[in-house]
């Protein structure tokens, strides 16, 4: 064979491997992963933590709930607001008027170290699942997200409560919301050092919330509480 002939050759052996290696890239690609299975009525009975692990959260220990595990199963109803804007009253807790989305199953609980006036902190957890993701995303927008800036620094104040509480926005995206809540005397409108860091968040088809009231700041606490939670959903 001539030195052109061998050369050709191969070339032509070039041109059959690359277009061997071309073919894989026409091959179909791979189909997505499916979707994390969404969680049903039963479910919702584990979501809620114990006592002691909103402790060890909290930093204390809490010896009273308003409802034992596995809580609370319906709604509250919305406490009555006598100064300012009744609707900012969503920021305290998930209730009938502020949950508007058919919900599959609900559950809530407060804890405190006892159930007198000397208690040093107070957290609400709750859980709320709904039809879809979709619809939890939607849940925590109108429930919580599109209030916060009508409310963002509104003062209100509840009829049978002692404090006049102000909103702050804080973060808020498509499945997370936060905010603070601050309080003061009513007759001196001076600042206590008392407030609620809370935070609502859409996993999957679930809303989670905790609000965690003390001295201080609670937001890291309800951060905690909230990504804890979250951990027991798929997705």
């Amino acid at each position: 064979m001539s030195t052109g002939s061998k050369i050709a050759a191969l070339l032509g052996a070039a041109g059959v491997v690359a277009a061997g290696c071309g073919s894989s890239h026409n091959a179909a690609p791979s189909p997505p992963p499916p979707p994390p299975p969404t969680m049903a009525a039963g479910d919702a009975t584990k979501l809620l933590l114990s006592k002691d692990e909103l402790g060890g959260i909290v930093g204390t220990k809490f010896n009273y709930a308003d409802k034992e595990l596995p809580g609370w199963d319906t709604l509250s109803d919305p406490s009555t607001v006598d100064q300012g804007n009744p609707a900012c009253d969503a920021f305290f807790g998930p209730n009938t008027a502020t949950v508007r989305t058919a919900y599959v199953a609900y559950r809530g609980q407060v804890v405190q170290e006892d159930d007198t006036e000397t208690y040093t902190h107070s957290v609400k957890q709750a859980a709320i699942v709904v039809a879809d993701p979709g619809a939890a995303k939607q849940l925590l927008s109108d429930a919580f997200a599109k209030p916060l800036g009508a409310c963002d620094g509104q003062k209100i104040h509840f009829k049978e409560g002692e404090l006049v509480w102000t909103f702050h926005k804080g973060a808020i995206s498509d499945t997370d919301a936060r905010w603070m809540a601050v309080t003061a005397a009513p007759d001196t409108g001076q600042p206590t050092t008392w407030g609620c860091g809370t935070e609502a968040r859409a996993k999957n088809n679930v809303v989670v919330f905790a609000k965690v009231c003390q001295d201080g700041n609670g937001s890291p606490s309800a951060t905690a509480i909230v990504d804890k939670i979250s951990a027991k959903i798929p997705g």
